[in-house]
């Protein structure tokens, strides 16, 4: 398949070259079936669309779809134990532990894999910036935390004993850059190629904590999705094109 990833930063830790290999596996599936989806809106509809610019709920579909591709063993929203954090306030009076689900749970070679996914836009201006805006930083602390969450959870379950060393707990939060434009030839001209990988590292590093890992894809313009939208605001028809995806992910593991 043509659509290829970009590691901008590979996994450092346990188990390093597996891990590394299941989630560029993973990312390339997710960017395949995108591309499938892709091709067949167009046929159905006349105009591309990517699987990865539906809703959230609907990208997460994809995602699991993706999955599959890797390991027929999987679950959507799988029900686990979540620790309680006690430093809050207002943690002090539930119990120790609380009931919660995980986006999505695999098996794969021995290990498993537990996953929560966050996703949000980037606008390239922001690449370019001092600071990470708040739409995704703010979910990206998130998505940390429950991480945290689900792993002192099954920490403390006696059914994953004999698993924890076999065991990762994944988030991954995908940030698409989107770029508006009051003029169609305007936004086909600016390629996507002016994301160098260096410009696209420094950015994740940004980040806190940084990403354990992230890989990027890139889409060749003749097949970025671009299309009119009206803002209520000003009435003006402007374009708007999503020319790379970046995948940061954070990983703890025993």
């Amino acid at each position: 398949m043509p659509n290829n990833i970009i590691t901008i930063k590979k996994y450092q830790g346990t188990q390093e070259a597996r891990l590394h290999t299941f989630l560029q596996r993973f990312v390339q599936s997710i960017a395949n079936r995108s591309g499938q989806y892709r091709r067949q809106w167009f046929r159905d509809q006349g105009y591309p669309d990517y699987g990865l610019l539906t809703n959230e709920r609907g990208s997460y579909s994809l995602m699991a779809a993706a999955m599959d591709r890797i390991t027929p063993i999987h679950q959507s929203e799988m029900s686990v134990s979540k620790r309680v954090d006690y430093r809050k306030p207002a943690n002090r009076d539930r119990p120790r532990h609380r009931a919660g689900r995980v986006d999505l749970w695999s098996y794969s070679d021995g290990f498993e894999y537990f996953m929560e996914f966050k996703r949000g836009y980037l606008s390239p201006a922001h690449m370019h910036g001092c600071t990470v805006p708040k739409t995704i930083r703010d979910p990206w602390k998130d998505l940390v935390n429950q991480i945290v969450e689900v792993k002192q959870g099954i920490a403390h379950d006696p059914d994953y004993e004999e698993y924890w060393a076999h065991t990762y707990f994944i988030g991954m939060h995908t940030v698409t850059i989107r770029r508006r434009s009051k003029n169609r030839k305007t936004i086909r001209s600016a390629h996507v190629n002016q994301f160098t990988q260096v410009e696209l590292r420094n950015w994740s590093r940004k980040l806190s904590p940084i990403p354990d890992a992230v890989f990027a894809w890139k889409i060749a313009p003749e097949k970025h999705r671009i299309c009119p939208i009206d803002w209520s605001d000003d009435k003006e028809i402007k374009w708007v094109s999503f020319p790379c995806h970046l995948f940061c992910f954070t990983i703890k593991c025993n």
